[in-house]
This record gives C-alpha cells, structure tokens and sequence, in this order.
C-alpha cells in the first residue's frame, strides 16, 4: 500500500522538478539558502541583479534537492509500521513541490523581458514568415517560455556566467528550429501554388 502511494505521487510529479544542481553547501543539513534572500533583487532597468539570480537558482535547486533526499527516504525506508509518519513525509514532499514550483514561476516571471527581446528583435523577415505559418504571436512566445523553462532545468549557478546569456541561446535556437521548420515544409512542395491555383479556377 505505501509503495503504491509513493509511486502514484511521483507519477504526478515532473522529472524537472528532480533534477538539481549540487552544491556543497548542501550536505550541511541546516543549510537553507531561503533564510539569506539579498539586499536587492532588481536592478534600475528591472532585470535580476546578479545576487538575485543565484539565490533564487540556489534556492530553487536546494528545493529539489530536498526533494529528491525525501524521495529516497520513502522509497528505502520501512514505513509498514509507521504509515502516520510516512503520511507526514507525504505532506512534506507537498510542501517542498509548492515552494518549487513557487521559485519557477519566479524566474520564470523575471525573465519574460528576454523572451519579449529575443521575439521583437527578430529580423522582421523572419517574424513574418513564422507568423504567416500558423504562428501567431501567442503561440510563438509560448514557445518561446518553453525554451526558458527547459534552460532554468539545465542551468549551472556555478559557471559563474548570467542566466539570461544561458537563455538567451536557447531562445535563438528555438526561433531557428521554428524559421527552418517553415523553409523545410516549403521546400517538400515547391509547386503548392500551381496546385491551388487551379483548384481555384
């Protein structure tokens, strides 16, 4: 009964939210780099401030490490005798998903600005094309977010560069995969207007 229920609670639970980043400070069990937030998180033109990006990324992945440390007590420990403290694991591990996902949606958040630089300051050609091919301009920045959730997973606080560097590139990658999608479909059907246009006449 107890594995089922560790097992069916992780089913929910996105491998994202599993992988982390460790650091030494973490082996300290009283470390928690929550209780030492900077002095300020924004800068004058509202981008993060270097302290605030590696508390929060800090932060974020301690998270996650907390989480995978209560998953791996579950999952090795005896619980057939203890379910009610098994069940208070169970409301910790909720606790720990809360505050994850709290700390996502706050560098998410911080770095709209640079999905919205990335977008607007394509070529306008390029924006066009992609426009033109069923991508409107909601779908574009979802996409665009996408690519941001995946660099905040991939991220390494320790490399000492900014995230928005980090992200940057993978937005550009993202806007080219879409770009050449669009010249790929093309290419496979060189003669689409020929075809329509008699299917008009």
């Amino acid at each position: 009964m107890v594995a089922n229920t560790i097992s069916q609670f992780f089913e929910g639970v996105h491998p994202r939210f599993l992988n982390c980043i460790v650091l030494e400070e973490y082996a300290d069990l009283d470390y928690d780099p929550r209780k030492n937030p900077p002095e300020r998180f924004y800068s004058r033109n509202k981008t993060l401030t270097r302290e605030g990006e590696r508390f929060l990324f800090v932060s974020y992945n301690w998270l996650k490490y907390q989480l995978g440390d209560l998953k791996r007590s579950l999952i090795e420990g005896d619980y057939v005798e203890r379910y009610s403290y098994f069940r208070r694991k169970v409301g910790e591990l909720d606790d720990v998903l809360d505050e994850i996902r709290k700390y996502e949606e706050r560098l998410v958040n911080s770095n709209i600005p640079l999905v919205n630089f990335m977008i607007n300051h394509l070529p306008s050609t390029t924006l066009e094309r992609i426009l033109k091919a069923s991508h409107d301009a909601a779908d574009l920045f979802s996409e665009c977010c996408i690519s941001l959730l995946s660099s905040i997973e991939e991220f390494d606080i320790r490399k000492g560069y900014k995230f928005s560097t980090f992200a940057s590139r993978g937005a550009i990658l993202t806007l080219k995969t879409i770009a050449n999608r669009i010249r790929t479909k093309k290419r496979e059907n060189p003669y689409r207007h020929i075809g329509s246009s008699r299917e008009d006449s």
